[in-house]
């Protein structure tokens, strides 16, 4: 699964940034993503100078919560995700209504 946060707007802020539930920052793949932060296991990809993009290859209960994308003007935005039936594959959540900074659930 993965999400874009894209920033943008007026005095647009560069590389966005993600943190997980634990309020720990979720490191980039070439920084030794991929799965090695103890809490979640995933990585962010800068797709360009505004949009970075957040993956969790494998999805579990405990990779489940509050997540933010920051950006350096101090602009955050949060998707809460959740699992509802573990029978079935996880559905992009909902998103808040970013103005500046916002996050977009990729298929």
């Amino acid at each position: 699964m993965s999400w874009l946060c894209v920033s943008n707007g007026t005095n647009a802020a560069r590389f966005p940034y993600w943190r997980d539930p634990s309020n720990d920052w979720i490191p980039a793949m070439n920084d030794g993503g991929r799965g090695d932060t103890p809490t979640v296991r995933a990585f962010t990809e800068s797709v360009t100078a505004y949009v970075t993009r957040v993956v969790i290859p494998s999805f579990r209960l405990e990779d489940q919560g509050i997540y933010q994308c920051r950006d350096t003007n101090g602009l955050v935005e949060t998707i809460d995700i959740q699992i509802r039936d573990v029978t079935t594959t996880p559905q992009p959540p909902t998103t808040g209504k970013g103005e500046k900074i916002k996050i977009l659930a990729e298929p």
